[in-house]
């Protein structure tokens, strides 16, 4: 029996299943998404489901067309930061990718249903589009919980050692490594540390205390501070940042190169009196094993 196809409903059912797929990989890589990147590579993901009008490519075909679709939604979804994060970005997208597939093999063993098509890649079923949503909702949720353990075996939650060099001067303070922490740097998507301003004074520039008078910098520093909003529990608000000269983090034994990153400049304590930075976890994306140097 013929499978009948429909192109909207094709569409929209893998743009929000490939949506879901890179936000759920993205929280496994601890990696933020912008809404316009994660929209896009949705999108492109989407349109390429069409080959399933195509004439049969193969298997090897069929293959290398996936590597190159999921390559490609990775480039879009997520800043590049170096070789080994895009392969790691990859990785994870495949990984959520597979779980996904193995909820459509458990679906397929558990009601057999008639209109199931797979090809060049492919899979089209002809169930209720709110059934397979749901499903695939019920995937990310897993992704999620599995997230979360991920990032705990990580040390995510755990305090570290940050130490800063900035201007000639050094500062090292307690930091918590924290999965809530997703702030980025909104032009260049650069992760941001959040950082106590009493803890960290000796390498905090002069202008960043005074950054509601930017305009009286001098040029080349205006360049330098950028404003991060931020949103926390009761509040919300801008904070001023800066690029130091380098930053690294000491966590379980092995040494971080967080470079690059922004440090944005916070007047109130953060947190309890355990640390006194919040550290987004994407900086720890670097593992250098040398030992750590510091005045």
């Amino acid at each position: 029996m013929e499978t009948v196809i429909y192109v909207d409903v094709l569409l929209v059912i893998n743009f929000i299943i490939n949506y879901l797929l890179i936000l759920g990989s993205g929280r496994l890589a601890g990696r933020q998404i912008k809404s316009t990147r994660l929209i896009v590579a949705s999108l492109f993901g989407a349109f390429s489901s069409l080959v399933i009008f195509l004439p049969f490519m193969g298997t090897v075909l069929g293959g290398f067309f996936k590597l190159f679709v999921s390559i490609t939604m990775v480039i879009i979804a997520f800043p590049y930061i170096n070789a080994i994060q895009c392969l790691k970005d990859i990785f994870f997208l495949f990984a959520v990718s597979f779980i996904f597939a193995g909820s459509m093999l458990a679906l397929w063993l558990l009601i057999s249903p008639e209109k199931m098509l797979f090809y060049n890649g492919v899979v089209y079923f002809g169930i209720n589009a709110v059934t397979l949503i749901g499903i695939t909702t019920a995937c990310y949720l897993v992704v999620e919980v599995l997230s979360r353990i991920y990032h705990r075996l990580r040390g995510e939650g755990e305090i570290c050692r940050l130490i800063i060099s900035c201007m000639g001067h050094t500062a090292e303070v307690r930091g918590l490594v924290d999965n809530g922490n997703r702030l980025i740097e909104p032009f260049s998507d650069i992760p941001v540390i959040v950082c106590w301003e009493k803890e960290i004074s000796d390498v905090v520039p002069a202008q960043i205390k005074h950054y509601s008078d930017i305009s009286a910098c001098q040029e080349p520093l205006k360049q330098q501070i950028r404003l991060i909003p931020y949103h926390a529990v009761g509040k919300s608000g801008i904070l001023p940042a800066y690029r130091p000269d380098s930053a690294i983090i000491i966590l379980g034994g092995h040494t971080f190169n967080a470079m690059p990153v922004y440090i944005a400049v916070s007047p109130d304590r953060i947190g309890s009196s355990e640390y006194g930075a919040i550290v987004n976890p994407a900086v720890l994306n670097q593992k250098n094993e040398q030992a750590c140097v510091h005045s």
